[in-house]
């Protein structure tokens, strides 16, 4: 969960400032930082575990921590967060699709079998609801905005940004 989080900051930080308005680098921003309290939201549930820290043996917790914030893109568990963000196009689109498989996967871990893990599904789901609002806003605002002359995006960028990430979600 952690690694998906850090992962996508590190995809939207990548063409964050291509944004075609500030509303949209302000939602990108609001995301990225969502992304991090929800990184970091894992850290918390790992580290308050007790369980993993037993005299003589190693701290699980933190190593895993450790590990996770050495991550670069390319290293991600899942695929889809070791893609680089090519335009801002993306941005939106991931929000909109990859952030969509998200809450599914978010809303099968509040019934977790792990309290610390499921207790801590709620606050994610709502911010996840920001993620994928925006991105589904802005794709439909560039899709309205590709009829006209001199937009930023045609219609064949935006197709082809979806057909690039609906099959990673």
């Amino acid at each position: 969960q952690a690694s998906t989080e850090l992962g996508s900051i590190q995809q939207h930080r990548l063409t964050l400032e291509e944004a075609p308005s500030d509303q949209m680098k302000m939602a990108t921003l609001r995301i990225m930082a969502e992304e991090l309290r929800h990184a970091y939201q894992m850290f918390w549930v790992l580290s308050h575990d007790h369980s993993w820290k037993k005299p003589g043996h190693p701290d699980i917790a933190v190593e895993t921590m450790d590990e996770l914030l050495s991550m670069e893109m390319g290293n991600h568990v899942l695929d889809a967060f070791n893609i680089p963000f090519s335009n801002f196009l993306d941005n939106v689109v991931f929000a909109a699709v990859i952030d969509l498989v998200g809450k599914y996967q978010l809303e099968m871990q509040k019934v977790f079998s792990y309290a610390p893990m499921a207790r801590s599904m709620g606050p994610m789901l709502s911010e996840e609801g920001f993620h994928i609002g925006s991105g589904r806003g802005f794709l439909r605002e560039l899709a309205v905005s590709s009829m006209t002359d001199g937009a930023r995006y045609s219609i064949n960028d935006i197709q082809r940004t979806l057909n690039a990430w609906i099959p990673r979600g």
